[in-house]
């Protein structure tokens, strides 16, 4: 039979046992940790009191001595001058030291219980990590010793890695980019890059770990700076950028590898994952697949997308629609989306409206094309309307995307269209039914500028009154010349409380171009109300004109309300800046349902402009579109549709247009003009529509004769005329 004695040591040990406690943290090296002092966390699954247990290292021990209870599932076991406010754990003193003071390059740590029974040990290195950098070691669900993710560790708490998978069998490379379109080795985003895919069960912690090219010491270990985050999901992919890295490095036509190891350096650690590969193709990534590893398009840090064959596609670039003539300039690009390097072969051609064959170019034949090739055209063309296309002609590849291998923009030609002189004006003021402003108060202006031939760009408004500012100045900037801009301003006048200014008869000042424009108005009345939180005031108007400026960045300012099948007109938009400078992606389409009634080959983006807006700059864009001969007499809508900076999600305007059909149809009659709303000046060529004489517009768009088609339709009319006199003169001579 057992004694008493060998029972009760026995409840002993079984009752810790059920009570699974355990040494679970340690800050073994203090150095750059706030608190500056070691400790040693231990976790129970229920509370229990270990005043009078023992704490040792390899050297000394101390017996525990409780300086502060709470009632939670952790201990700290520190040393004296430990900060130990704040923490959701009891609190032990182990004297001076822990131990004889916890080993830096290593130590054995062992807790005993009141009868010097062995409840936990840990014989820990310093390879494990936490040596003097501020963090600790923690363990982690599956009991492995860690380096914590944050400084100080997590006394009191969870550990930071305990949810953590340190299994990298689940690891596998998927997607790599040897040979990026810009310098391989720039800052992320750009630059190569690694894709890894975390096929397991458990999140993974991928710090610490590093890849390798064919070279051991060409390494890029994986941090938080070159990944997005060190923790991968489970089914997740991330992306470890080279940014910047000089060891790490994929060559682009010689035989190479990428291999992840744990660690640094090879011969200490394990293999992951490698994959090998040569012949790399600027610009797109190898992926790996079911059936083994592909050059595809690049789609980092998401699931692989299998591209078969090529994508090649055309651009025509052009900074306007309407041009006098000798400033045409178009640029043709032909670019290679993914797919193989290829002998491309590239066609265009100049149409007048009859699709008369005006020019004639082949910028590229048979000729090699790893990533993409521009050419640039400066054609000299007569007044009218035109067409441009190009064609992308026989590729060995499939081409996956069909519709891009054609590009097709309509332009004008008008000599006169430039008015070279500028000039502004103030239209009108929005003061309310009084037609009088209170001092402190802001109004609205909208004025009208024209920038002809000028290379001075900034524009002034303002208040004054007798040669004195007495309002802030709204100030912007009109950099493109031969533009209309009418504008509704924001003024905010000074409040005047110590009455310095008197009250009457002050001028709006718009000045530009070394041009001025002026409008009076009176200023009366000093506002209490203002005056007494006027600050406040001042940031609710900066608010109000901020959301405001938002609100009308971009704006509709000219359509035709109807229009012809057939008929050629043009849309302005304006686009106001912002601090910052910003690229803008701009296209329009008529459409009704969900077919569209002026799209080129098809493309709603066929007349599509990018534009760059410069700081605090206002912006006139001329997009210039054609109406669809198969057009039924209704109502259709108009979108204009802008993309910001690349942005996910465009922008989007929408109007509504009347389509009118006649019942007569003469393509020889036909003539367009589309003109400024100042100067009417013509710009006219044959279309396939009647002509109209004022139509129903919202802006400057025109639609009348030339002088010469004029004088052409009057032929009949004098023969006629010229005939009837020749007849009276033989019968009066008779």
């Amino acid at each position: 039979m057992l004694g008493v004695k060998s029972v009760l040591l026995i409840v002993i040990l079984f009752s810790f046992s059920s009570l699974a406690i355990e040494i679970n943290e340690l800050m073994y090296d203090s150095e750059g940790s706030d608190n500056n002092n070691e400790f040693i966390e231990i976790y129970f699954e229920n509370y229990l009191n270990l005043s009078g247990f023992i704490i040792a290292d390899e050297s000394s021990n101390d017996i525990l001595i409780e300086i502060n209870y709470i009632n939670s599932n952790y201990a700290l076991i520190v040393e004296e001058g430990f900060n130990n406010t704040n923490f959701n754990a009891s609190i032990y003193s182990a004297g001076a030291t822990i131990g004889n003071g916890l080993g830096n390059d290593g130590d054995e740590i062992t807790l005993f219980d009141t009868n010097n029974s062995v409840i936990d040990s840990v014989n820990y290195l310093a390879e494990w990590g936490a040596d003097g950098n501020g963090k600790t070691l923690e363990k982690n669900k599956d009991g492995e010793w860690k380096e914590s993710l944050l400084e100080g560790g997590t006394p009191g708490r969870e550990n930071s890695v305990y949810d953590f998978s340190y299994d990298y069998s689940a690891l596998e490379i998927t997607e790599f980019m040897p040979d990026p379109l810009d310098n391989d080795d720039l800052a992320k985003p750009l630059g190569e890059w690694v894709e890894l895919y975390n096929s397991g069960e458990n999140v993974v912690y991928l710090g610490g770990l590093v890849l390798y090219d064919n070279y051991d010491d060409h390494e890029l270990r994986v941090t938080s700076v070159n990944v997005e985050n060190l923790e991968l999901c489970v089914g997740c992919y991330t992306v470890v950028y080279r940014d910047s890295d000089g060891d790490f490095e994929l060559n682009n036509n010689l035989e190479d590898e990428v291999r992840l190891y744990n660690g640094y350096p090879v011969v200490e650690s394990v293999l992951i994952d490698e994959v090998s590969f040569s012949d790399a193709v600027e610009g797109t990534s190898w992926g790996k697949f079911s059936g083994g590893w592909f050059k595809v398009a690049p789609t980092p840090g998401e699931e692989n997308v299998y591209t078969a064959g090529c994508d090649w596609k055309l651009e025509l670039e052009m900074s306007n629609s309407i041009f006098q003539g000798e400033d045409l300039e178009f640029n043709v690009t032909v670019q290679r989306e993914y797919g193989e390097a290829e002998e491309i072969s590239v066609k265009g051609k100049i149409e007048d409206v009859f699709g008369g064959l005006v020019k004639e170019y082949s910028p590229w034949t048979d000729t090699v094309v790893t990533t993409e090739r521009t050419k640039g055209y400066t054609p000299n063309l007569e007044e009218g309307i035109y067409q441009i296309s190009f064609l992308l002609e026989g590729l060995s590849c499939s081409d996956q995307e069909l519709n891009d291998n054609q590009v097709t923009k309509l332009i004008a030609i008008n000599p006169q269209y430039k008015e070279l002189d500028s000039s502004l004006s103030i239209e009108s003021l929005y003061l309310g039914n009084d037609e009088e402003v209170e001092w402190g108060d802001q109004f609205r202006a909208e004025i009208k500028i024209y920038k002809g031939s000028e290379s001075k760009y900034s524009v002034q408004l303002y208040l004054e009154k007798g040669g004195e500012k007495i309002s802030t100045t709204t100030k912007f900037s009109l950099y493109d010349e031969y533009k209309d801009y009418t504008l509704t301003l924001p003024i905010q006048l000074i409040p005047n409380c110590n009455q310095k200014v008197e009250d009457g008869q002050a001028t709006l000042v718009l000045e530009a171009f070394d041009l001025r424009a002026e409008k009076e108005l009176e200023v009366v009345d000093v506002d209490e109300e203002v005056c007494k939180d006027y600050l406040d005031y001042l940031k609710e108007i900066e608010k109000a004109v901020e959301k405001e400026v938002k609100a009308n960045a971009y704006e509709i300012v000219e359509l035709p309300s109807s229009v012809f099948p057939e008929e050629l007109f043009k849309v302005k938009v304006q686009l106001v800046g912002d601090a910052k400078e910003h690229d803008y992606n701009i296209w329009s389409y008529l459409y009704r349902g969900s077919k569209c009634y002026s799209c080129q080959d098809g493309e709603r983006e066929s007349n599509l402009q990018q534009i760059k807006l410069r700081e605090n700059e206002i912006k006139i864009v001329e997009l210039l579109m054609k109406a669809d001969l198969e057009m039924e007499e209704g109502e259709y809508k108009l979108k204009v549709k802008l993309n910001k900076d690349g942005q996910k999600t465009d922008k989007e305007m929408t109007e509504s247009i009347f389509v009118e059909v006649e019942e007569e149809v003469k393509k020889e009659e036909q003539v367009v003009s589309l003109a400024s709303e100042e100067g009417g000046l013509e710009l006219s060529s044959p279309l396939s529509s009647k002509s109209r004489m004022g139509s129903s517009l919202t802006g400057g768009v025109v639609v009348y004769e030339s002088s010469s088609e004029k004088a052409r339709e009057l032929i009949p009319y004098i023969l006629v005329v010229t005939f009837i006199l020749l007849m009276i003169v033989v019968l009066w001579k008779k």
